[in-house]
């Protein structure tokens, strides 16, 4: 018997409620005191295409998915074919066999029978239950999420309570018909099906968690940091941020706009920046593409602005709904001409809160664009999480005259050479701080000029911004023991994924590793990552991408070669136990063959 250690799957197809299950049962699960992951898988369309909920539920800390699962809810045919073959020997399938969904876009599917003789098969009548009780197929998400609870031995109390918050804006008549179909579901699966299954559910002791996506840890630290701008054209994954401004612009004192592409997202947002308000603006690889030029003149006119960069898979449109992460050099190299510029790749929902509010700090400071770069797996996937501490993070608005300090200055120049590189700005309308702001060079009033001397001294004074920001503890980390023999290198989001593969490969075979986590991606942290590589026997380098983009960058900064590299580029994040089972496959390769050459997973 397993005790709080679950790998449940519910699916269907566009419609049919399979994100808010998923939801509404992570909810439970982390109320009762378990730690829970959630990743939502769904098509770029409207048309009532595949969909799932993967959920991970264990007592202890989980950041990524088994290949195998334990419990699956079939909602229609599609995805009993699907996802039948990924059931582990022993485990569940849930579904209603005499009614079955079947999605438009499936006419054709043909028979979707369970072939499997090796796992506990439950039908259950779903839909009669939801025509009993006054509903119909818009409840089986609940109605199943019920026989589920009963399946798991799990109180129904636990479900029930979520139930009601959930579904409360239904009305408290279709809340008690959700409640009664669930109550039928839960009694019948305990009654008939619970003593076949090895997998149980209980309360743990513990204190209270939030459940929360990267997008939603993103929008909580900008709020905190008081972001007053928020622009962006809608594109997955950034949107839900967008949604989440517009929710609480009144609440806060913010405008959340809308644009009409992403040009104008970030023109608005560089606005807001010279302004003297925090600005930021989210979108994707494709609508960064669009912002190119934009960038470079924030760049020029030294603006603080903040970018979100949600990646997804490219080139062109991709897979518009799917994860990787693609877009690393291209942020840190997308421009006209050279400028300095912040590129932020956090890896937790708590380090994406950090470093959204951080990002303002940063740009503020330094006059310069924070990217916030991420993508849709720690954007829109959902993690248990700690309270943030939001008390030890100070606000920094650089270096801002006041009236008082313009005063006292006989010429101000905006752009005036320092050694640091930054130069004081003014708020406009501060009386004696007018002062152009152009795209061409310029002197250091900011008027035009070609002359040499200004272009060298603007341009290297614009350079050397950074000098002072030290990346050198904040840019990277080290997870496991300093010493291990073999290093893990990763990004983003995928870090949770290679924790939980480092502790599976010391489970399996004693193999001992450690994790360098790169954070900062521009300014780099290269001395730091050089010294860590330089311990390690051996390297490899994990990433979602095709050519291992982040191992190419730590050879041009640190002039060392990363041994072997695990890719994935599929669309679609890890497993924690696909991930060791490559991890040993390429360990075993370079055994063999110490110069191969490095292979795709």
């Amino acid at each position: 018997m397993k005790t709080n250690d679950l790998s449940f799957t519910i699916a269907g197809f566009a419609g049919q409620g399979v994100k808010t299950a998923g939801a509404m049962f992570g909810k439970v699960c982390s109320r009762a005191g378990l730690h829970v992951f959630i990743n939502e898988e769904y098509p770029s369309n409207i048309k009532g295409e595949h969909t799932y909920s993967q959920l991970m539920v264990s007592s202890e800390e989980v950041g990524a998915h088994t290949q195998a699962i334990d419990v699956l809810l079939a909602l229609d045919k599609r995805s009993i074919v699907t996802h039948q073959a990924s059931l582990r020997a022993g485990g569940a399938i849930l579904y209603d066999g005499a009614d079955l969904a079947v999605s438009p876009v499936d006419k054709d599917l043909g028979d979707a029978t369970v072939t499997r003789d090796d796992i506990l098969i439950i039908d259950l009548p779903l839909v009669e239950i939801a025509r009993d009780v006054g509903g119909g197929h818009r409840m089986l998400n609940s109605i199943g999420l019920g026989a589920v609870q009963g399946l798991l031995r799990f109180d129904f109390e636990e479900l029930a309570g979520t139930m009601r918050r959930s579904l409360a804006r239904l009305g408290e008549e279709w809340v008690q018909k959700n409640l009664a179909g669930a109550r039928r579901a839960y009694d019948l699966a305990i009654e008939h099906h619970a003593d076949q299954f090895d997998v149980q559910l209980q309360r743990c002791e513990g204190p209270k968690r939030m459940v929360l996506t990267g997008n939603d840890a993103i929008g909580l630290g900008i709020l905190q940091a008081g972001v007053k701008l928020y622009t962006g054209y809608p594109m997955t994954p950034s949107s839900s941020v967008l949604s989440q401004m517009a929710t609480h612009a009144q609440e806060f004192g913010l405008v959340s706009v809308i644009t009409e592409d992403e040009i104008a997202g970030l023109g608005m947002a560089i606005g807001g920046g010279f302004a003297g308000i925090r600005a930021m603006t989210g979108t994707s690889g494709g609508g960064f593409c669009l912002m190119s030029e934009y960038l470079g003149l924030a760049g020029m006119c030294e603006v603080p602005v903040v970018i979100l960069e949600g990646q997804r898979p490219g080139p062109a449109t991709g897979l518009p709904t799917r994860t990787e992460q693609g877009d690393l050099k291209f942020v840190l190299s997308a421009h006209q001409g050279d400028f300095p510029r912040i590129v932020i790749a956090p890896g937790t929902v708590s380090e994406a809160f950090d470093w959204a509010f951080e990002s303002f700090n940063l740009a503020e400071r330094y006059q310069t664009p924070v990217i916030l770069l991420s993508d849709k797996h720690l954007g829109e996937c959902s993690w248990t999480c700690e309270p943030f501490a939001t008390a030890g993070h100070p606000i920094h608005r650089g270096e801002v005259l006041s009236e008082q300090q313009v005063r006292k200055l006989e010429d101000f120049k905006r752009y005036r050479d320092t050694g640091s590189g930054i130069s004081p700005r003014v708020l406009p309308g501060t009386p004696g701080g007018v002062h152009r702001a152009t795209g061409n060079e310029h002197t250091e009033h900011g008027y035009l000029s070609e002359a040499t001397d200004d272009r060298l001294r603007q341009m290297k004074k614009r350079l050397r911004k950074l000098d002072s920001l030290d990346v050198s503890e904040i840019g990277f980390k080290v997870h496991g023991p300093s010493d291990a023999e073999v290093t893990l290198v990763g990004w983003g989001s995928c870090t949770p994924v290679i924790l939980e593969a480092m502790k599976l490969l010391e489970q399996r075979g004693g193999l001992v590793t450690n994790v360098l986590q790169i954070i900062f991606m521009s300014p780099f942290p290269a001395a730091s990552v050089r010294k860590v590589l330089s311990k390690a026997k051996t390297t490899v380098a994990i990433e979602n991408n095709a050519t291992g983009q982040l191992a190419d960058v730590i050879t041009e900064q640190t002039a060392l070669r990363v041994d072997h590299r695990v890719l994935k580029f599929d669309g679609r994040q890890f497993f924690r136990d696909e991930l060791a089972t490559l991890i040993e496959e390429r360990l075993a390769g370079l055994a063999q063959a110490p110069l191969a050459q490095d292979t795709w997973s």
